[in-house]
């Protein structure tokens, strides 16, 4: 049980990972505080001990498994009502840490805070101060490059100077005079072949958990491939042939077609 275990608290943000360890978080620390405080018979050691004791029981006859589940119920949900009663219905608020980080706008030492893309430093003083500022895979504050203006380029909604900036999906053009005016635009890289499909440029998108190609016309053409297509057809289901294992193997793109044909590495290179 030890695997699902560690999966649901490293999904719920209880622990997380330190290099080789699994370290509690803010939350694991309230949550388990909390536990210990209110639950105590249901978090200690012997309840565990206990309770298989009566699963033997059960197994062998010797209990019935209505009557053990009916005993638990009523003494868990005291327990509950309790602790509703003292916490209360509202949110646990899970304390913030401190770091050794001065904000640049106000002076208050940033905090960590935890959102929907995972944590990142805040000033505490949010809503008056939104001074906010990422994390790199150490917990410290990243580095981050001045966006910087792309010469030649200009807004394609009020014609006025665009900058290079970095995103959760890799780079993008913003204008530079973001917020009065919104235009952003991705940084596409050409994957250097024609889309099978229409005939735009393929080009390489990053999603949530990795790189995959696509078209450039999209959303006229709907074509997006794991694989770089490599521009041919299929001699079996007329399918397009996609690069794999490192461009050693062309294969059809049909999972229902099995052709595929190793390719000879060019010693020339």
């Amino acid at each position: 049980t030890y695997t699902p275990t560690l999966t649901t608290i490293l999904s719920r943000g209880y622990i997380e990972r330190a290099g080789k360890q699994l370290v509690p978080t803010p939350l694991g620390e309230i949550t388990t505080q909390l536990m210990s405080e209110y639950f105590s018979p249901v978090v200690d050691y012997k309840f565990t001990a206990d309770m298989e004791e009566k699963l033997d029981n059960i197994a062998s006859g010797n209990a019935s498994g209505e009557e053990i589940l009916q005993q638990f119920y009523n003494e868990f949900s005291k327990l509950l009502e309790n602790a509703e009663a003292s916490v209360g219905q509202g949110k646990i608020v899970v304390p913030d840490v401190e770091l050794d980080v001065s904000c640049e706008k106000c002076g208050r030492k940033m905090v960590i805070k935890s959102g929907r893309f995972g944590k990142f430093a805040a000033c505490p003083g949010y809503p008056a101060c939104k001074n906010t500022k990422p994390l790199d895979k150490n917990g410290q504050i990243a580095e981050v490059s001045p966006a910087q203006i792309v010469e030649g380029m200009q807004c394609e909604l009020c014609g006025k100077g665009v900058m290079l900036k970095k995103g959760r999906y890799g780079d993008f053009y913003a204008c530079e005079d973001y917020p009065n005016c919104k235009f952003t635009k991705q940084v596409v890289k050409e994957a250097g072949v024609a889309c099978p499909e229409c005939g735009g440029k393929v080009i390489i998108k990053k999603g949530k958990k990795k790189e995959f190609y696509g078209c450039e016309n999209y959303p006229t053409c709907t074509f997006s491939s794991w694989y770089l297509p490599t521009g041919e057809k299929c001699p079996e289901c007329g399918d397009i042939l996609v690069s794999k294992r490192n461009g050693t193997v062309h294969a059809c793109r049909n999972t229902a077609c099995k052709y595929s044909v190793k390719i000879k590495a060019d010693i020339t290179k």
